[in-house]
């Protein structure tokens, strides 16, 4: 599922994995396998932010992405289980979960977690 654009980058999900092509030429540029599910993928702030789900975590969880190379900057777990969506909410996050919650993660913890993924 095509999730995002981040730069000349179409950025998509499948299963527990999210992908970035080339938007120009399609071309693979990388692969990262995250978990077992991929709901939600957004550009924000030099990064990408994708939720999803993982064996053994406690919760869902919340990974920082390097959108050049895929690689996990950062992650953090959801207090949840079944986030079924993420969006952008003046600065922080919102999650819907499949059971009719909201979890809000404040702006000012989205802005330590995205210091952590630039260090």
């Amino acid at each position: 599922m095509l999730q995002a654009v981040a730069g000349r980058r179409a950025i998509a999900s499948r299963g527990g994995g999210v992908i970035a092509v080339s938007a120009d030429r399609g071309r693979l540029l990388w692969r990262s396998q995250l978990g077992f599910r991929v709901s939600t993928v957004l550009a924000h702030d030099g990064v990408l932010l994708v939720q999803g789900a993982a064996f053994r975590d406690d919760g869902d969880r919340l990974w920082a992405l390097d959108p050049e190379t895929g690689r996990v900057l950062a992650s953090t777990t959801i207090p949840s289980f079944g986030t079924t969506g993420m969006a952008l909410v003046g600065g922080s996050l919102w999650f819907a979960t499949a059971a009719g919650e909201l979890i809000v993660i404040p702006e000012l913890m989205v802005r330590l977690l995205l210091a952590r993924a630039r260090r």
